[in-house]
């Protein structure tokens, strides 16, 4: 197990990433991954969280107040951790990583290598 603390934009990124489809492993790991990370009620309340059209023009945005945002702090098991990573490194070679996910490209792909490369 490992203890994150994650803020809005990382949880929404993980939730962003996590494959649609995949093996019976692979959908009970994203739906207990979904199910720790996901926005509640509360959050969206507390934070004053909204959706407004992106400034682009194309699509919708989720703004809300940060000073007011309720971080998430709870354990993901290893086997979490590495389907996000592995979520992860798929976007990356699709080339369909976004700007949100490069913080969590370092959290769970680039600190995993280096606690293995530690490991031997």
């Amino acid at each position: 197990m490992q203890l994150m603390k994650l803020d809005y934009s990382q949880r929404v990124a993980i939730l962003n990433v996590l494959p649609p489809a995949g093996d019976i492993v692979m959908m009970r790991l994203t739906r207990d991954i979904r199910a720790k990370v996901e926005l509640t009620q509360e959050d969206m309340t507390e934070s004053k969280l909204k959706s407004e059209p992106a400034p682009d023009g194309n699509g919708h945005t989720m703004v809300w107040s940060e000073e007011d945002e309720i971080p998430w702090e709870g354990e993901l098991t290893l086997a979490e951790v590495g389907c996000i990573g592995d979520a992860l490194k798929v976007a990356s070679k699709k080339n369909t990583l976004t700007e949100a996910m490069i913080d969590l490209y370092g959290l769970f792909v680039d600190v995993q290598a280096e606690e293995t490369e530690g490991t031997d």
